[in-house]
């Protein structure tokens, strides 16, 4: 699958799994969207550190995808 695609994917998946944890659980659909950005990046730079660093391409793909839309 190409990145941009899956990138463009992840948003509005994000955006779909944010809106069930919301309803699922009572919290803000924002503040789940930005714990789950925290979480990719954590896990991004842990790939980066430790390895393998391929594995960091994916989460850090979600993140910069993330970052250039605005939150729930």
């Amino acid at each position: 699958m190409e990145r941009g695609i899956a990138c463009g994917r992840s948003v509005a998946l994000g955006r779909k799994r944010c809106a069930l944890l919301s309803r699922l659980s009572g919290a803000r659909a924002d503040a789940i969207w930005q714990w789950g950005f925290l979480e990719q990046l954590v896990n991004g730079l842990r790939y980066m550190e430790v390895g393998p660093e391929e594995n960091a391409v994916e989460f850090l793909d979600v993140v910069k995808a993330w970052a250039e839309v605005e939150a729930v």
